[in-house]
């Protein structure tokens, strides 16, 4: 995929961590730290689900985890097999 679509995803992310979480839209960047929105693991799965439902893209448990960025999570939604 392009990094247009890593970008799209960044936004969808950002949509739903706000949707779920409460999370503000301004500290939402592809460089932002899960785990600095105060995402635990419990919330991350969550989170899979969400992406799941909305995209049909499912995300194992443990291909992503906190420490990664909200632009890694991005990157594997636009190429899953990463």
């Amino acid at each position: 995929m392009t990094q247009n679509a890593t970008l799209n995803h960044v936004e969808l992310l950002s949509t739903l961590l706000q949707e779920k979480f409460g999370v503000d839209p301004a500290l939402v960047t592809d460089d932002t730290v899960l785990e600095t929105l105060d995402l635990d693991s419990l919330a991350l799965i969550e989170l899979f689900l969400l992406i799941q439902k909305r995209l049909g893209i499912l995300i194992e448990v443990g291909a992503v985890d906190t420490t990664d960025t909200v632009g890694d999570l991005a990157a594997r939604l636009s190429d899953p097999s990463r």
